[in-house]
């Protein structure tokens, strides 16, 4: 893909793009189709996960895939800003944006600033543009997990289950936690 200087994708990678605004989990975020007339997934049904809501722009394929990985992979740290400009945009049509005290992510595996981590990249594009406080040290990795790309989404939940904790500084926080995936 030739993306657009002033967008994230081309006009062909931008066409393939599926967004998720109306058709996921507004639990999990897991797309469930845009016609899906459901409240919630079954996963979500039967064990509501920890937290009280998840947001996703687009489905994770395609184009976003790929720009997710030049991201993390390939360490194009430019590409952090354009990715989460529409993460932004969907989050500002959510009402719980309003309530929030700080912007953390998801504790890297080795350091907190090593020379590759997306979630840092994206997340403080996210607290810059919704104006909140970026704390990226909010949350401790409480135990190792197995890397998530290998798992499929049952294995996901399990493996993280119980893998963070917050630290005291979160206590009594509303917290937005990006991730890049």
């Amino acid at each position: 893909c030739h993306a657009d200087p002033a967008g994230l994708f081309c006009p062909s990678c931008a066409a393939a793009v599926q967004e998720t605004a109306g058709g996921d989990c507004p639990r999990c975020a897991l797309w469930l189709g845009p016609h899906a007339r459901i409240r919630r997934c079954r996963a979500c049904a039967v064990s509501p996960p920890p937290f009280l809501r998840a947001v996703a722009w687009a489905r994770y394929e395609g184009p976003v895939r790929d720009a997710l990985h030049a991201l993390k992979f390939r360490g194009q740290e430019g590409l952090a800003r354009r990715l989460a400009a529409p993460l932004v945009a969907r989050l500002r049509t959510e009402r719980f944006v309003r309530r929030l005290d700080a912007v953390t992510c998801v504790p890297p595996v080795r350091g907190w600033f090593g020379p590759v981590h997306p979630a840092v990249w994206i997340g403080r594009e996210v607290a810059r543009a919704l104006s909140r406080p970026w704390a990226p040290r909010l949350l401790a990795r409480a135990r190792r997990v197995t890397p998530q790309r290998a798992l499929n989404r049952p294995a996901r939940r399990r493996n993280v289950a119980g893998a963070f904790a917050g630290r005291p500084a979160a206590r009594g926080k509303q917290v937005l936690l990006v991730d890049d995936v």
